[in-house]
This record gives C-alpha cells, sequence and structure tokens, in this order.
C-alpha cells in the first residue's frame, strides 16, 4: 500500500516575524554580555542620563570648592604678607637713646632721619635698609652719633636706637669747643663728662675770626693716639703743640717724666709702636732724657 507522505506544516508571517524578533533580541543580549576587543573586563554600558546629570552636578561642584578654596588661601597668603610688610615698615619712628640730656636733642636727631627716609624712600622697608649709607648719612649730620640701628616697634611703626661717642681729648679754638673720641672722630657735641686731657696751645700762631688753627684731621689723629696708648696701659695726661707749628705735638704720659715728640706726617699707630719700644729701652737702660722723638719712621732719638 502505498502511504502518504505528512505534509510540512508551513509557518504563516506573523510566527516568522515573531521567531526572527526573539533571535535578534538573544543576539543583542549575548553581545551586550560578551567581552569584546581591547575593552577591560570592568568596562560599563552607557549611564543613564539622570546618572550623567547626577556625576556632572558633582564634578561641577567640587570644582567650585576647588576655585574657592584656591582664593581663600590666596587671600591669606596676601594677608600674611601685607602684615609682614606693615611690621617691617617705618611709616612712624621712635627714637630710644641712653640719658635725659640727649633725651632733649630727640626731635633734632628724629628730623635728621625723616630726611635721610625722603632721600631713600626704600627704606622706610627695613628689609631694604642699607645700614652703611645710614651710618654715614648720621656721620655727615650729627657725628657725635657712634652707632645708629633701626627696628620694627609693631604695626608700621619702627624704633631708631642711638649710641653716643664719648670724648677722650677736646680742643678750643675760636670759640669753639671739639671733642675726639677713641676713633678720631671729631664732633661738637659731648653728652658726657668733660675729658681729663686738653689740647694746650704753645704755637702762638694766632687764628683769624672764623679760622681753626687746627683741623679735624689733626684732632683725629690725637685721640687715636690717646687711644692707641690706653690699649697698651698708658694713660695720656697732657697734649700741648710746641711753638710755631700745628703739624707737630708733644705727648705727655701720666708716670714718664718725659714728653714724646709725634708729627701729623705720619699715621699714628707706628709712631706709638716705636714710642712704647723707646719707653721700655730707656726703663731698662735707667736713662732720664728731656724727651724722645719718633717722628721718623723706623727711627728712635731722645735726649
Amino acid at each position: 500500500m502505498l502511504r502518504r507522505k505528512k505534509s510540512k506544516k508551513i509557518p504563516d508571517r506573523r510566527s516568522l516575524a515573531a521567531e526572527r524578533q526573539t533571535e535578534m533580541k538573544a543576539q543583542q543580549m549575548a553581545s551586550a554580555s560578551a567581552y569584546r576587543r581591547n575593552k577591560t573586563l570592568n568596562s560599563r554600558t552607557a549611564d543613564s542620563p539622570v546618572e550623567n546629570s547626577e556625576r556632572l552636578k558633582a564634578h561641577q561642584s567640587m570644582k567650585k570648592r576647588r576655585r574657592l578654596t584656591h582664593i581663600l588661601v590666596g587671600l591669606g597668603l596676601l594677608a600674611v604678607l601685607v602684615l609682614i610688610v606693615l611690621f617691617q615698615s617705618a611709616i612712624q619712628v621712635n627714637l630710644q637713646v641712653p640719658g635725659a640730656k640727649t633725651a632733649k636733642q630727640s626731635q633734632h636727631y628724629l628730623k635728621i632721619i625723616d630726611d635721610y627716609l625722603a632721600i631713600r624712600p626704600t627704606d622706610r622697608l627695613l628689609f631694604l635698609t642699607k645700614h652703611s649709607l645710614l651710618k654715614q648719612y648720621f656721620l655727615d649730620h650729627a657725628p657725635e652719633v657712634r652707632t645708629v640701628r633701626i627696628e620694627s616697634g609693631g604695626l608700621a611703626k619702627a624704633n631708631l636706637k642711638l649710641t653716643f661717642r664719648q670724648p677722650v681729648i677736646q680742643w678750643s679754638s675760636g670759640g669753639v669747643t671739639y671733642f675726639v673720641d677713641d676713633q678720631g672722630i671729631t664732633f661738637e657735641k659731648n653728652y658726657f663728662d668733660k675729658p681729663s686731657v686738653t689740647v694746650k696751645d704753645q704755637s702762638g700762631i694766632e687764628a683769624g675770626q672764623g679760622q681753626e688753627v687746627i683741623n679735624r684731621q689733626f684732632l683725629s689723629f690725637l685721640g687715636r693716639v690717646v687711644a692707641l696708648f690706653k690699649d697698651n696701659n698708658m694713660v695720656v695726661d697732657q697734649v700741648s703743640l710746641p711753638f710755631g707749628t700745628v703739624r707737630q705735638v708733644e705727648i705727655g704720659l701720666k708716670g714718664v717724666s718725659y714728653k714724646i715728640k709725634m708729627t701729623l706726617d705720619r699715621e699714628a699707630k707706628p709712631q706709638v709702636d716705636q714710642a712704647i719700644k723707646g719707653i721700655r729701652y730707656i726703663k731698662q737702660r735707667g736713662r732720664r732724657p728731656a724727651y724722645i722723638d719718633v717722628r721718623v719712621d723706623q727711627r728712635i732719638f731722645y735726649k
């Protein structure tokens, strides 16, 4: 008997469309879950718009906070810098001097420092102050000042500290009294006791009106001589100008019976060194001269 073959059921269009759609979804899911080439294991699919929006807001907020922090830090540093500059500024200067005598002259010295700062306004900033120029300015305008120092005294304030020269010798000429310190600096204002050593003028040379018999260079020489002898434990108790000259001087020492002749044409130190050697030599030999002469270099004469 012949059997009839079963005919295959042909799916309709709807069934085909449904199957295709199912296959496409399965492929998409497999593709989404499968690892792709050059893609890291922790890679993610694109975030949703909501997630993107929240992340953008957080990033912008962080940038604003960072910018605000930088601004605050910058303002803080600027404030610190301004304070440092103000504390190192000499807008208002106060004077500090030792003793009541010098305090009476405070306005005089404040005017000098004001004039100096007007010439060099940058020196109002203490870290830019040229101390060597400041010292030279006071030496020119107030030679009685030995040291000058300007320090911070608070906000926009500075303290001017002065010390003064102590004279070791004095000289009067033309109605003016000059003083000399141990550095050989000549000045006219003295805030200490008058020195015991005075110059005795026996030169016989008269000064005209407004003229000086001896100059400041000579006084500086005498000041150095007194200081150098003092460094060797010798005390000068008399200084005199011999007759007919103001380029030579006779020095008398305490405990020494004879005079020491010196000249302004040579430095003070080598002459003092020669005089000390001569005094020791004469003491060892038991001589009693009228004077010793050290005016010639490396030569000592006595009579």
